[in-house]
């Protein structure tokens, strides 16, 4: 009985991306946003708007670096050896 390994396609990961997005610009952004910035609160947001979408396109070009890869162990690959974190 061994694990399967699931991938998730590029429009995958672009779906999953945007909803979360759409989430936090619809419940945290607005309330973090007003509380700090209070009328100019609308500035902060045209700010967040491109970084997470810079944000998804990132994640977009890490999945596709090695598509026989998860993120989890491109990671662990690039940051361990041997059972030891590389420094």
């Amino acid at each position: 009985m061994g694990i399967e390994k699931e991938r998730i396609s590029t429009a995958q990961m672009v779906i999953l991306g945007l909803f979360i997005f759409i989430g936090d610009m619809a419940l945290v952004y607005p309330t973090t946003m007003t509380a700090e910035a209070h009328q100019d609160a609308w500035i902060a947001a045209l700010i967040s708007i491109p970084l997470g979408m810079a944000l998804i396109y990132l994640l977009i070009n890490v999945a596709n670096i090695s598509p026989n890869q998860t993120i989890i162990e491109r990671s662990v690959s690039r940051c361990w050896e041997n059972g030891r974190a590389l420094q």
